[in-house]
C-alpha cells in the first residue's frame, strides 16, 4: 500500500513539474524601433509568431519596424507599473517615459497607454488576444481599433 501511494505521489510530482509550472512573469520590457510613433500591437497565440523570451521573470518583446508583434505564447499579466519601455537602434537603448512622467515637450515621445483586450468578430471566427501600446508626443491622439486585427495579421504575413 505504501509503495502504491509513493508511486502516485511521484507520478503527480512529475506531472506537475513538467506540465503545471510556468515561469512567473513579473515585468515586461518593451523594445520599440527608434522614433516609432503610433500603436504598437502584440497579438498572442499565433502559430507563426515568435517564441517568448523570458529571462529571470522578465518577458522581452522586441517590435519590428511596422509595430506589429506576433507571439506564439499567451499573454502574461504582470503589474504594468513594473514595465519598462525603450527605443532601440544599432547604438543601444533609450528609455521611454510614461505619460504621467513627461514635461510639456511636443518633441518628446512617451507611452500614452498600455491596454489589453481581445477581439472576436463572431462565434465562428478566431478570438484574438492583444495588447496595444500607444506611443507618441503631446499631440498624439490615435486610438487602437481592435476590429483591424485580422487585417493587420494578413498584412504582416504578406510582408507589408
Amino acid at each position: 500500500m505504501k509503495y502504491k501511494l509513493l508511486k502516485y505521489v511521484l507520478l503527480l510530482t512529475i506531472c506537475i513539474s513538467q506540465f503545471g509550472c510556468t515561469e512567473k512573469v513579473n515585468k515586461e520590457i518593451i523594445l520599440l524601433p527608434d522614433h516609432f510613433k503610433g500603436n504598437a500591437i502584440i497579438i498572442y497565440n499565433q502559430p507563426n509568431g515568435i517564441p517568448d523570451s523570458i529571462v529571470n521573470g522578465v518577458v522581452i518583446y522586441k517590435f519590428p519596424k511596422n509595430g506589429i508583434l506576433l507571439c506564439k505564447g499567451e499573454q502574461y499579466i504582470p503589474n504594468q507599473m513594473n514595465n519598462e519601455y525603450y527605443y532601440y537602434n544599432d547604438k543601444g537603448l533609450k528609455k521611454l517615459p510614461r505619460y504621467d512622467d513627461v514635461k510639456n515637450d511636443n518633441n518628446n515621445s512617451f507611452i500614452h497607454n498600455h491596454q489589453a483586450g481581445s477581439y472576436q468578430k463572431n462565434d465562428q471566427t478566431e478570438n484574438f488576444t492583444f495588447v496595444a501600446i500607444g506611443v507618441g508626443g503631446n499631440s498624439w491622439n490615435e486610438d487602437f481599433e481592435s476590429y483591424k486585427i485580422p487585417d493587420l495579421i494578413k498584412k504582416f504575413k504578406e510582408g507589408k
